[in-house]
């Protein structure tokens, strides 16, 4: 369990950092994992409605290139960011402005992701 958190401290502490350019492969990245799921928010298809426009003022979806400069969705097993951390999903949008982090929300549509 120690090991599972360290990854998901120095993911969290990658995507902080140097506007999340730098994704070492050592790390357990779940892009892929949660791909149909974050491209429905992407897209404001979730089942509840509910995306990316209500959490991002003027979102519009134009392409995923853009979006990847942009913005990166990553789930996490424990509360990340905080200072307890908890064993319990948690997933988080990370956005950037011309490469640097400008802000952090935890996306609660995505946190019940199994």
């Amino acid at each position: 369990q120690h090991g599972d958190i360290v990854d998901n401290l120095l993911r969290y502490d990658a995507l902080t950092a140097d506007g999340g350019q730098n994704r070492p492969d050592f790390l357990n990245w779940n892009n892929e994992k949660y791909q149909e799921r974050t491209a429905a928010f992407w897209r404001d298809r979730l089942p509840n409605g509910y995306g990316a426009s209500a959490l991002i003022d003027d979102y519009r979806f134009t392409n995923w290139r853009e979006l990847n400069k942009k913005y990166h969705i990553e789930v996490f097993d424990f509360s990340v960011g905080d200072e307890v951390i908890l064993a319990r999903k948690q997933a988080l949008l990370f956005i950037y402005s011309n490469h640097v982090l400008a802000r952090v929300i935890e996306v609660d549509s995505l946190n019940s992701i199994t």
